[in-house]
């Protein structure tokens, strides 16, 4: 959002990350939580989940598969997959 708000102030267009090229960082990211924050990370990446699915329709349908779950690892693999 940010760099979308940059861009119209700035007078560029902006063209928003494809859902292809969120889901690898939503996977860093989930990797980097899991070894950092373990208690923390399965919140966390769900949290996220929440945030994107405002823009993509592939983190709603994600979101709903993964939201009962309790273990990192377990969300990991549903995003890998």
């Amino acid at each position: 959002m940010a760099l979308a708000i940059r861009a119209r102030l700035a007078g560029e267009a902006y063209t928003p990350l494809s859902w292809a090229q969120v889901l690898p960082l939503v996977v860093r990211y989930s990797t980097e939580l899991e070894a950092r924050a373990p208690q923390y990370a399965a919140s966390f990446i769900k949290q996220w989940f929440t945030y994107l699915r405002r823009q993509y329709p592939e983190a709603e349908a994600l979101f709903q598969h993964i939201k009962r779950m309790k273990l990192p690892s377990e969300i990991k693999a549903a995003i890998i997959a």
